[in-house]
């Protein structure tokens, strides 16, 4: 199956790494560890060929602003085909998506085959936010791959991984 769900959110932990969620936190919480499909740090192998992703934003309070960085960091192309579950006339091309903010979906179609195996990609967040109010700004996609203390969800969140089989469901 090369359709893929991202469900993408941002965790909170306590001082002892236990999920927390603060009840009395009215101006919006964000958390401060990335998550895609409720794991850190995750990476999927890809085939060299198509795939869509619908990707979901299952945040409290952030947005997300998402490209691909190709090996060398480059933004990567992708079509938009859809947003919560409207498909677009004529798919169109991006290499970044609009701010996608809570609850709302985005589909993609990426191309792998364009890329040779054992080549890493990335899903990233470029855009910043440090309060529930509202997001900062979006930054360059160089500059979210690098990080950022003040939002520890800034950056990369999912490596896509170019192998030449994988595994069967």
């Amino acid at each position: 199956d090369f359709d893929v769900n991202l469900i993408m959110s941002d965790g909170t932990c306590d001082q002892d790494g236990q999920y927390f969620f603060d009840i009395f936190t009215t101006d919006g919480m964000i958390g401060d560890v990335p998550l895609c499909n409720f794991s850190y740090a995750p990476f999927m192998e890809v085939l060299p060929r198509k795939y869509r992703f619908r990707i979901l934003n299952a945040c409290m309070s952030r947005f997300f602003k998402f490209a691909i960085a190709g090996p060398t960091g480059a933004a990567v192309p992708f079509q938009f085909i859809a947003n919560d579950g409207n498909l677009v006339v004529n798919p169109i091309l991006l290499t970044s998506l609009d701010e996608q903010g809570i609850a709302e979906r985005y589909d993609i179609v990426v191309d792998f085959s364009r890329f040779r195996v054992g080549d890493k990609l990335h899903l990233v967040n470029i855009l910043k936010q440090t309060s529930g109010n509202k997001p900062d700004g979006a930054v360059t996609l160089a500059q979210a791959m690098q990080g950022d203390v003040a939002d520890p969800v800034l950056g990369a969140m999912l490596q896509f991984r170019v192998v030449s089989t994988v595994a069967s469901v």
